[in-house]
Formats: C-alpha cells, sequence, structure tokens
C-alpha cells in the first residue's frame, strides 16, 4: 500500500472537523470499527502510517486527538452491536474496515462522517451516490474487488488447466461480498466453468460446507471477501484435499 495516498485518504476526513476547529484548539475524537485491533492487524504497516500522518498535521494522540477502536475477532455479528456502542460515542469521523462495518454504521448515523476501507463495491451497496460524488456522510476508499473476478478466474485457469468446476465460498451478509458472488456466478459461464455457491456466514458453518464439499470434490475453492477466519480455518482444515490444493481469494 502506498503509504501518502493510505495518509492522505484519512488525514483528510479527520481534519475536516465540525467548525473552525484546529490542531491547537479541540481534541479530535476518531473512532474505528475494525476486523482486528491495529497490533493484530495482518498489515501492521497502515495504521502506523496513519498515526503518522495525522502526527504530521499536528494531531497527536494523547494531546488533542482521542481515538476509540473496537474490533470483531472476524465475528461478523459484533459489527452491529459496536457500530451502536461508537455511534453512542459521538466522535467526529468513523473508520470502518469492511462492508459489514460500513453498513453497521450507516444504519445507525447519517450525521457523523464515516470513512470506509477495503468496501468491494461501495456504489451498487449503496453506500455512496457515485464514485465522483459519493454523497452523504460516507466516503473512503474501496478495492473493486467485483472488477478483478474474472481475473482470477483467469489465474486460476492457468493454475490449473482444464479447470471446470470451483467453490465459490462467499458471504451472504456482507453486502460487499454478496454483490461480488452475484459477479462472479453470472460471468463463470463465460469461461466455461460452473461455480458451485458455498455461503458462509459464520466460521462455525465451515464445517458442514467442507463435509458436502468432500462428498464431490471441486477443483479449486474460491474466497470472495470472506471474514479472514474463516480462511484461516480453510487453511488449517484436515479436508484441504476437498480442493486439490488449490486456492485463490480476494479480500
Amino acid at each position: 500500500m502506498n503509504r501518502r495516498w493510505f495518509v492522505a485518504s484519512f488525514g483528510s476526513a479527520v481534519l475536516a472537523l465540525p467548525g473552525s476547529a484546529t490542531a491547537q484548539t479541540r481534541v479530535a475524537r476518531v473512532a474505528a470499527l475494525l476486523t482486528r485491533l491495529p497490533a493484530q492487524s495482518s498489515v501492521p504497516a497502515a495504521w502506523p502510517a496513519f498515526i503518522e500522518g495525522l502526527r504530521e498535521r499536528g494531531w497527536e494522540e494523547g494531546r488533542n486527538l482521542e481515538i476509540q477502536a473496537r474490533a470483531t475477532n472476524g465475528i461478523t455479528e459484533r459489527n452491529e452491536p459496536l457500530a451502536t456502542e461508537l455511534v453512542a460515542l459521538k466522535p467526529d469521523v468513523i473508520i470502518a474496515s469492511s462492508s459489514l462495518a460500513t453498513q453497521a454504521l450507516r444504519q445507525r448515523t447519517s450525521t457523523i462522517p464515516i470513512v470506509m476501507v477495503g468496501t468491494g463495491d461501495p456504489l451498487g451497496a449503496g453506500f455512496i451516490a457515485s464514485l465522483a460524488r459519493p454523497g452523504g456522510n460516507i466516503t473512503g476508499l474501496t478495492n473493486q474487488l467485483g472488477d478483478l473476478g474474472g481475473k482470477s478466474f483467469q489465474i486460476l485457469m492457468e493454475v490449473r488447466p482444464g479447470l471446470s468446476r470451483i467453490a465459490l465460498f462467499w458471504n451472504p451478509d456482507d453486502p460487499g461480498s454478496k454483490l461480488g458472488a452475484e459477479k462472479q456466478f453470472a460471468n463463470g459461464p463465460q469461461y466455461g466453468l460452473i461455480i458451485q455457491s458455498v455461503p458462509v456466514k459464520r466460521r462455525e458453518d465451515l464445517n458442514a460446507a467442507l463435509t458436502d464439499l468432500a462428498r464431490s470434490p471441486p477443483e479449486a475453492l474460491h474466497m470472495h471477501i470472506t471474514p479472514r477466519p474463516c480462511e484461516n480455518a480453510l487453511l488449517s482444515s484436515d479436508r484441504r484435499s476437498a480442493g486439490e490444493g488449490i486456492m485463490s481469494g480476494i479480500g
């Protein structure tokens, strides 16, 4: 990730505080609804870059900046209560690290600025009016993973020539995952692929899903914006042979 691009995206949102506040006249309150706390993140460089960027602009924790971070730890059901908790704090801005987090926060506030990160299809999910002019109280970054669906199929077919059947893991509760999966189900026939739908809402759903796949193993497993705990569970499962060792993932 480009450090300055990351810093600029977040820093600009935090600097757009209400009224005439400046780094010298008030304490900025930032909330964050994350999948993992910064110390546990799989991309540990991102958060320190964010903090450094704020410091360069005059905002420093313990002096004029207060950050309240909450993490779901991959448990999707925690997004709603944590979103309620953070909105009740009335921060100046809230960072949402996923489509589920963005959705939960959006349902609870239409006035507090929300900076989304890593959403798959914010336009399709209804978070924004357009990429050029988001409108409302939501802005931020999109990874546009829906646009990469066809490319992931191409890569899988290069790895496994003659590939014909893929099991697609997706989360029906995640707006980005749902929209992306729908596109991939529609695009599969263009590549001569049969896409087997494997909806997974929580980690506990994996055992049943993998048991079903083991009865008629696909030739590859594909993850679509599925929470990392699900991916980790797949990698550690003793049923890995269900996909004959080929797995791709976006998310």
